[in-house]
């Protein structure tokens, strides 16, 4: 420091004689601004690479565009070095990113988790059916032999369910099974059309299917003497039955072989005597039939078909079918009038293979009954020559045809009558 001042007062002295001698000259620089307080940020590092694409490349050989007038120049993202981005290394990858939860819990409430069970529940299994007779239990599938009692049986329960096999026989027919189809159909349950255990465990017990009747004098009193010409049935006062078993046999809702085959004590046919006691199903019905809104009129089957408001069947009646091919064409019609215990008109012109009617002139007026050509119910329908109605043969249902109409037994066309009103829909189906 001391070398420092020695040196200093010669160095000032020689400046000052060069400076007087014009030697050495002093410039004044201009004044410089003052000082900003907020300096302008830097500008930003512009490069030469393209900006790096959010995207990548598709699989398979396809390749990555970019729209170049819509490409930016984006700042480096804080996690990347600035030297990376322009040295061409590859960023660091981004930490994963956090997913939302799937559900959110309402404010106020906790959420419950819902736990699956392992394994699904096992279905409840149907009351497996016994056999009244060997009392052997048996599976839902099983078809079972039956003896002629249960097969009455089991037709008499259909009918209480108001899915009529026509008249009981003892015997698995055509019309049986149709009746056992409707019946599964209609309970859900597998459609076999056979007598299986699970249709006989909801049918329900096969021996209440029966009750006792004895005969009385009224009984007797009411039978009658029908005519068998068309101008003889015009002068009788009504047409009833004409013996007990005809009688019994309609109360069963079966055939008079069948009444005969359920009673073997009784000596006297077709006639017993007061006092005697029958054995004959028992074809009161389970349930009221609801009201139908539309009925279904099947050709080919030879069916009655009557559903709800709702579209889901509620009874089937066997029929016969008109004769003449042009009255049993499809068609939408509906119900025009009712009538319980009707009488009939006779019209010669319609029954012209019949001799007789060759010596009719006019028609004629048949009284009611049950032996009345229209049975103890009619429903007509709105196209000319067309109605589903009574018979006074109920055992031929199905088997002969009609001269133009839908005939039933007397107990399913009172059922039908019951249900119907003017205006309900009929379809008459191939």
């Amino acid at each position: 420091m001391a070398a420092f001042h020695r040196h200093l007062i010669p160095t000032l002295l020689v400046a000052l004689v060069l400076v007087h001698a014009g030697c050495l000259t002093l410039k004044k620089y201009p004044d410089l601004p003052p000082a900003q307080l907020d300096p302008a940020p830097p500008r930003p590092i512009m490069t030469a690479l393209p900006p790096m694409s959010e995207g990548r490349g598709t699989r398979g050989g396809g390749h990555a565009t970019r729209d170049t007038q819509r490409a930016t120049v984006r700042p480096p993202p804080a996690s990347s070095g600035m030297a990376d981005l322009i040295m061409g290394r590859a960023p660091p990858s981004p930490p994963p990113p956090v997913m939302p939860p799937t559900t959110f819990p309402s404010l106020g409430k906790t959420n419950t988790p819902v736990v699956q069970p392992l394994e699904k529940p096992v279905p409840a299994v149907a009351k497996p059916w016994k056999d009244p007779t060997t009392h052997a239990v048996l599976s839902s599938a099983t078809t079972l032999p039956l003896s002629f009692r249960q097969i009455i049986a089991m037709q008499t329960l259909l009918d209480r369910q108001h899915v009529s096999c026509n008249c009981a026989d003892g015997k698995i027919g055509s019309r049986t099974q149709a009746a056992l189809r409707a019946f599964q159909k209609m309970r859900g349950l597998k459609i076999t059309g056979e007598p299986n255990a699970a249709t006989l465990a909801a049918l329900g017990d096969l021996d209440a299917a029966f009750t006792s009747y004895t005969i009385t004098a009224d009984d007797h009193a009411q039978l009658t003497q029908n005519p068998t010409t068309w101008l003889g049935r015009s002068q009788a006062q009504r047409l009833g039955y004409q013996t007990i078993l005809e009688a019994v046999a309609e109360r069963g809702h079966a055939t008079q072989q069948a009444i005969r085959d359920l009673n073997p004590q009784v000596a006297v046919w077709p006639d017993p005597p007061v006092g005697t006691t029958l054995t004959l199903p028992d074809a009161s019905p389970a349930a009221a039939l609801p009201h139908a809104a539309r009925i279904r009129i099947s050709i080919l089957n030879k069916l009655v078909r009557v559903f709800d408001g709702a579209g889901g069947q509620i009874a089937q009646f066997p029929c016969s079918i008109a004769r003449d091919p042009a009255k049993r064409e499809p068609c939408e019609i509906s119900v025009a009038v009712v009538a319980p215990n009707p009488n009939y008109t006779f019209d010669p012109a319609l029954f012209s293979e019949e001799p007789e009617s060759r010596t009719i002139k006019t028609k004629l007026i048949i009284p009611p009954g049950p032996r009345n050509p229209v049975g103890a119910a009619w429903v007509g329908l709105s196209k000319t020559g067309y109605g589903m109605h009574g018979t006074p043969k109920p055992e031929d249902i199905g088997k002969t045809e009609s001269h133009g109409c839908f005939r039933l037994a007397n107990w399913n066309a009172q059922k039908l009558l019951r249900i119907v009103d003017v205006g309900t829909p009929v379809s008459v189906e191939e």
